[in-house]
């Protein structure tokens, strides 16, 4: 219970407090993906999930995103990067496929690694509270919840039988699985490889910290050259009604010169799609091509 869960952030606390860590450059990649999740649980956020059930929280979802973006048939896509972007809590999972070591195609590994991410990340974040680290302080809110509507009539203030039922249901579940997670333990204070952690994160900003590591890139390439090739940046926001991605590809190909060098950037949203204001940013952008992949559903 609440024993296991304050041992088990102390215990990574220490690790990450007393080990020196390194940071290294992000590589640049000419394809970036970037999945918008709204609605995410500060839970899933935080690292807190049963890789056996990846269908809570549609972690699922969030591991075939990192899969499709980066896997080939027998190999991954080294010039690939795939941003997984958690919204409210305005956090960030890079994924750089050049850099990334030991991942398998299947979700639960790909889920592991993210896991082990969040939750380095999360303690990283909370080394100055040991007493009442908020990684678990959802458990607390479930505890004191009272639901309008659950009330039960004879005791004003209090939840009925079956929602008090319910509730210890969870409760169990949660805490048999950050006991797990405990058993399990984080081998390492430091991210997968090729596995990056952002914080304070918005939409705008993301999208413009890569088109300007692109255009620092070719920069850099360009001087390497003598001037002789130049880098630019197509975003792409992938929706029903856009215009056929194959063919602005096609277009972009037909229009491009030998000494243009093109990287681009798909935005797309999880299983819940994109908000109003996720709409309103990239309408907003003049950067942004609408395109879809198939036909309306």
């Amino acid at each position: 219970g609440r024993r296991a869960e304050r041992a088990f952030a102390r215990n990574l606390v220490l690790s990450l407090s007393s080990t020196p860590t390194t940071t290294t450059p992000t590589p640049v990649s000419k394809r970036n993906i970037v999945i918008v999740s709204h609605n995410v649980s500060d839970d899933i956020a935080a690292g807190l999930f049963d890789d056996r059930n990846l269908l809570h929280g549609r972690v699922d979802v969030l591991a075939r995103c990192i899969n499709s973006g980066l896997w080939l048939s027998n190999d991954i896509r080294d010039d690939t990067s795939v941003f997984l972007m958690f919204f409210p809590q305005n956090r960030t999972i890079e994924v750089v496929g050049r850099s990334v070591l030991g991942l398998n195609p299947d979700e639960r590994t790909t889920a592991l690694c993210l896991q082990r991410t969040l939750l380095i990340a999360s303690a990283k974040n909370n080394c100055s509270r040991t007493n009442n680290d908020h990684i678990f302080e959802q458990k607390h809110v479930l505890l004191n919840i009272k639901l309008q509507g659950y009330d039960n009539p004879n005791k004003p203030g209090s939840l009925s039988k079956s929602r008090k039922k319910a509730l210890r249901i969870k409760l169990k579940a949660r805490e048999a699985m950050i006991r797990r997670i405990n058993r399990a333990g984080v081998k390492s204070v430091e991210p997968p490889r090729g596995f990056m952690y952002h914080e304070d994160e918005t939409l705008t900003g993301r999208l413009d910290k890569i088109s300007a590591a692109v255009a620092a890139s070719g920069n850099a390439d360009s001087s390497e050259d003598g001037g002789a090739s130049s880098t630019s940046t197509r975003t792409y926001m992938l929706v029903e009604d856009g215009k056929p991605f194959g063919e602005r590809l096609s277009l972009e190909v037909a229009g491009a010169t030998k000494a243009t060098n093109v990287a681009h950037i798909l935005v797309l949203g999880d299983q819940n799609g994109y908000t109003e204001c996720d709409e309103n940013i990239l309408r907003g952008r003049n950067d942004v091509d609408r395109v879809s992949i198939g036909g309306v559903s």
